[in-house]
């Protein structure tokens, strides 16, 4: 026992102060830190995706279908769930020109998971999925 703290004095009328006053932070603040740290993040992500992703300068044939499907599936993929931030940032934030500026970076984007869902129908010669 001797080694935990003496709690005789646990249930005191009067706590040590504290200098520290703890800021109140309205639910307002936390919606409004929350949607732009995604915001944030959905960008970083976007960025590193479109670093790895090939340019179309230089298309890159696949020989193998089964390679050429994960490679695309595995971009859509990545895309729709940056869109979904992205739509979820720009339903949520209220500021009006960061909502202009979501809308153009979504729009692009939105794009781009139609023109890799055709590759992948077309990849996959289905027109079950179109």
């Amino acid at each position: 026992m001797a080694q935990f703290e003496d709690l005789s004095n646990f249930g005191d009328a009067n706590p040590p102060e504290n200098n520290e006053k703890i800021p109140e932070v309205t639910p307002f603040e936390l919606a409004y830190r929350h949607f732009n740290n995604l915001w944030a993040d959905t960008q970083e992500h976007l960025a590193d995706l479109l670093k790895t992703e090939i340019p179309y300068d230089l298309p890159v044939y696949i020989e193998d279908r089964r390679i050429a499907i994960r490679r695309t599936s595995t971009l859509y993929l990545k895309y729709i769930k940056i869109c979904n931030n992205l739509i979820k940032c720009f339903e949520n934030i209220c500021h009006p020109q960061k909502r202009r500026y979501l809308r153009k970076i979504c729009d692009p984007c939105i794009g781009r998971v139609l023109e890799l869902k055709k590759e992948l129908v077309l990849l996959e010669k289905s027109s079950f999925n179109i």
